[in-house]
């Protein structure tokens, strides 16, 4: 290869490292306290450089640990880092996953995730192939049929015929045509039966519901606030978190002269890799702080009970104030919640629009939602309020909402229309 051509290629890695480096610190922003949790672990799993250590924590300190059911994206985390062997893998693996519904199935087009990311095609097609043999076996399948059809693979019988069914006779088998099946395949009622009950019926269609809630999910803080001796204290929730260091006697061998170079350089390596996850975890942390604190300066009256309605409030604004990108904000407050003298609240109960009221005072159009909420479940069920209704209370009130603008609040809402809702009643 040509000196320009390897010094071209370097630089086209270079650039890929960068970038699943960058995709994967707008992943850890994203991440609410519980992922965070499990997504360190992985990392002092996979380092050999990182190390636990202990904690140091305030005596007063609140306990918000609580036990949750380890989630989808987290269980498949954990198989990631062990199972692949380069950075370029795993950081695939990561996005791919990140795209699974709730029932484990990747229903985006390969194609697009992979030009959204800038990733290879050929390589993401082999990542995902690796990922459908996954525990859950099958993850990351379009639908269900191909999920059973790779369980059955992994089991060995992709000779059987349980698996000629799945592939060439699955609408006849979803449509109960099983008279069809019989005379296709020139088996018996019992044959298929037996085929059913015994090669079917034991698969997973659905691989990823099993780490489904079947409760609601516990809720940790990723930020605790109060409010003492006229001034707010703000804390990022870190109790939660593994605690890390880089071990020492790495440290002190890569300061001595007596490595080996090749020694030297892996070591280099994952000392680079412990750096950047200090880093990232300093900037979250860094940065869910600092939005916190404007939400005190715009909502401390609210916060501290003084008043029940949100001064209306933007993520353009805020990300203005502290110099970053709107969608690195929309990132920092995804899914996270603050301890407030309020109650638990989430962040992005915070960022509305503003209504005009007819006094010309502005509020937010949370307070609306809010007004709405209250108002239908303080309703009379046998005669429930309808959209109109709601909007002339709410009117009479000084919040000006129409009728088209109560029933989009509704839909936001999960809230049904009246007649629905009267018939829940009965």
């Amino acid at each position: 290869m040509k000196r320009y051509e390897l010094s071209q290629r370097m630089h086209q890695d270079q650039r890929l490292i960068m970038s699943f480096a960058m995709q994967r610190a707008f992943k850890v922003l994203q991440m609410p306290i519980q992922t965070l949790a499990a997504f360190i672990e992985c990392e002092i799993a996979s380092n050999p450089l990182l190390e636990h250590a202990e904690k140091c924590l305030p005596s007063n300190a609140q306990d918000f640990t609580i036990p949750f059911k380890t989630t989808l994206y987290e269980h498949l985390l954990k198989q990631i880092h062990p199972h692949f062997n380069t950075i370029e893998e795993k950081g695939i693996a990561e996005i791919l996953i990140g795209y699974l519904d709730k029932k484990g199935f990747l229903t985006d087009e390969l194609y697009e995730i992979c030009k959204e990311h800038q990733l290879p095609l050929k390589l993401t097609e082999h990542v995902l192939k690796d990922l459908h043999h996954f525990d859950p076996v099958g993850i990351g399948a379009k639908d269900v049929r191909m999920t059973l059809m790779i369980q059955l693979e992994v089991l060995g019988k992709i000779e059987s015929l349980g698996y000629e069914i799945l592939k060439n006779h699955f609408q006849d088998l979803i449509e109960h045509r099983l008279s069809n099946i019989e005379k296709k395949l020139k088996i018996s009622k019992e044959e298929l039966k037996t085929i059913l009950q015994k090669e079917i019926s034991t698969l997973q269609p659905h691989p990823g519901y099993q780490f489904l809630n079947t409760t609601a999910p516990a809720i940790i803080p990723d930020v605790i606030i109060d409010y003492e001796e006229d001034r707010w204290n703000v804390d990022v929730n870190e109790k939660p978190l593994p605690h890390l260091k880089v071990a020492p006697k790495y440290l002190n061998e890569l300061s001595s002269n007596h490595l080996p170079s090749q020694e030297r350089d892996f070591m280099r390596k994952y000392l680079a890799s412990s750096n950047w996850l200090f880093r990232i975890l300093g900037r979250r942390k860094k940065t869910l702080r600092d939005i916190t604190r404007l939400l005190i300066q715009k909502q401390g009256a609210y916060l501290n009970g003084e008043h029940n309605r949100l001064v209306p409030m933007t993520m353009r604004e805020i990300a203005e104030i502290l110099e970053l990108n709107e969608s690195t904000i929309a990132r920092a407050i995804a899914d996270k919640y603050i301890a407030s003298p309020r109650g638990l609240l989430k962040m992005r109960h915070f960022f509305t629009h503003k209504l005009n009221t007819p006094d010309g005072e502005k509020i937010s159009n949370q307070t609306a939602k809010d007004l709405l909420i209250k108002l239908i479940e303080q309703e009379d069920k046998s005669s429930p309020l309808t959209d109109d209704a709601i909007s002339s209370r709410l009117k009479q009130k000084g919040i000006p909402c129409a009728r088209r603008t109560i029933a989009k609040y509704r839909k936001q809402l999960s809230i049904a229309p009246a007649y629905q809702r009267k018939h829940w009643s009965n």
